[in-house]
């Protein structure tokens, strides 16, 4: 089963699990935000034909209640346009802050290589002998630590686009105190 609730904000359009079965095994399901109308969970389905009968006979029966008032204004939401336009608007503010994100990277000069995302600047940590300083160092850093179930490789982190100018700076000031500590340490 694949829920593609995020596939109209992902700028890359990789295809979904949906495309690549030859099986037919896979229930595409594609969500569309409560935020909209929180009374309303509007779905797109695509069905593995052995299922497709049964699936709306047990659906018509719990569609019989829902409110007729919320599905005609998304009906009018969409129908009209709007939801494109929301949605190209979201992705442009995405791409304005990636772009801005990956300028202060570059104009902060920090001796990593950082890539922009949807939601912040990821920071390959792998160039650096040892993280621990700039996982103690107090900046907003995200270490992914639980992503893993075993211990966290610390190898990237990200840094969110909330008061990214004045973290960059920080982590800047951070590097360039551990760099003259290296190189004090070991003249």
């Amino acid at each position: 089963m694949e829920d593609d609730y995020l596939s109209d904000f992902d700028s890359r359009r990789e295809l979904t699990f949906h495309y690549l079965d030859d099986c037919q095994q896979v229930i595409y399901i594609k969500s569309f935000s409560t935020s909209l109308f929180p009374a309303l969970r509007i779905t797109a389905l695509l069905l593995p034909p052995g299922i497709k009968e049964t699936f709306i006979a047990y659906k018509s029966a719990v569609d019989y209640d829902s409110n007729l008032i919320m599905q005609k204004a998304l009906s009018l939401y969409i129908d009209s346009l709007m939801f494109e336009k929301n949605r190209l608007a979201l992705l442009q503010l995405q791409e304005r802050e990636a772009e801005r994100a990956q300028q202060l990277a570059d104009q902060a000069q920090l001796a990593l290589p950082v890539y922009p995302t949807k939601d912040g600047l990821l920071l390959d940590l792998r160039p650096l002998p040892s993280v621990s300083a700039l996982k103690h160092s107090g900046l907003p850093l995200d270490f992914f630590e639980t992503s893993y179930a075993s211990d966290c490789p610390y190898h990237y982190a990200k840094l969110a686009y909330d008061g990214l100018e004045e973290n960059l700076e920080k982590l800047k000031n951070r590097m360039l105190i551990l760099d003259e500590y290296k190189k004090a340490k070991n003249p």
